[in-house]
């Protein structure tokens, strides 16, 4: 019998996490939110942790892929749409769908999305989070 992973209760700090490996120096991803949708505003927070409480507040943030390289070149069923003055494409994520993203990733074994839902700092690096922001995105590795 085959189980599903079912992912709930990401928390800020794992969101935080999440983003700020998988987007710091990343020639692969970016992440962006629109500011009437943060509602904590504190001068202290950084970027991330705007990103987090924006998806925790039940909104979405933005996730630009920077290797896309027309509008025509996108992955997954997520909410997507190019950029044509900056040349990225932008995919619309939710909590429910970083939440799905790390499952699939879970399901598959694959070592990145264990790293992160361990919690072993350590092992979770920026190549392991942006092959886990495929999953989010793409529901598969598309850049490797």
């Amino acid at each position: 019998m085959r189980t599903k992973t079912i992912v709930t209760e990401l928390d800020h700090s794992d969101l935080v996490e999440l983003f700020s490996t998988a987007f710091y120096n990343s020639r692969i991803f970016g992440g962006n939110y629109n500011n009437e949708d943060l509602r904590i505003k504190d001068e202290n927070d950084c970027f991330e942790d705007n990103l987090a409480y924006v998806l925790l507040d039940g909104k979405s943030i933005q996730v630009r892929d920077f290797y896309a390289e027309e509008e025509s070149d996108y992955y997954g069923d997520l909410p997507h749409e190019w950029d044509d003055d900056d040349e990225f494409m932008s995919y619309t994520v939710n909590i429910k769908d970083i939440e799905n993203g790390i499952a699939k990733a879970l399901d598959e074994q694959k070592n990145f999305a264990w790293n992160f839902v361990k919690y072993d700092y350590g092992n979770f690096d920026a190549e392991d989070a942006e092959n886990l922001m495929q999953y989010i995105l793409f529901g598969e590795l598309i850049y490797g």
